[in-house]
């Protein structure tokens, strides 16, 4: 399959097959279900992030597709510029807790000795994201997506 989905997938999503290699595919036991491992050259919007489901969705009909992407090439650039890469992190950890958004959206990010630390405006803020887990699942972003193992830090900035 590394290579047949190439030209099978060409009229479908011919603008982002470049950015696109294929890394692996996972059939579940039963068939019914199979997991797509992609890395890519840049982050893909929603929307062509469906389009690429659908595309190998259409390949395998009665089949319940998931996609996993994912962006090692952009670690470095994430490292450099973490402002430029901060909306696509809150976006994804918004998926599962969009109660966050404001506190995410509104705290400094920065990268200090190979470590993330997000500042808070205040320690009300703070308490809900670490409630929520959102260190782990941002490191868990970090390293599934971006492939940088990187510890996340809750920090203060305010009153």
């Amino acid at each position: 399959m590394e290579e047949a989905w190439r030209p099978a997938l060409k009229d479908k999503i011919a603008h982002l097959i470049e950015h696109i290699t294929f890394e692996k595919a996972q059939v579940s036991r039963t068939g019914e279900k199979m997991r797509i491992f992609l890395t890519a050259d840049r982050l893909f919007t929603d929307a062509e992030y469906h389009s690429v489901k659908r595309a190998f969705g259409g390949m395998f009909p009665g089949i319940r597709m998931e996609i996993r992407l994912s962006y090692p090439a952009l670690a470095g650039e994430v490292r450099e510029d973490l402002n430029k890469y901060k909306p696509f992190l809150v976006d994804v950890i918004c998926k599962e807790s969009p109660g966050m958004r404001p506190a995410l959206t509104h705290a400094e990010w920065s990268f200090e000795k190979e470590i993330l630390t997000l500042y808070l405006k205040d320690e009300v803020s703070a308490m809900l994201i670490r409630q929520k887990g959102i260190e782990k699942q941002l490191s868990d972003i970090l390293k599934n997506v971006l492939c940088m193992t990187c510890p996340v830090k809750i920090a203060v900035s305010g009153d």
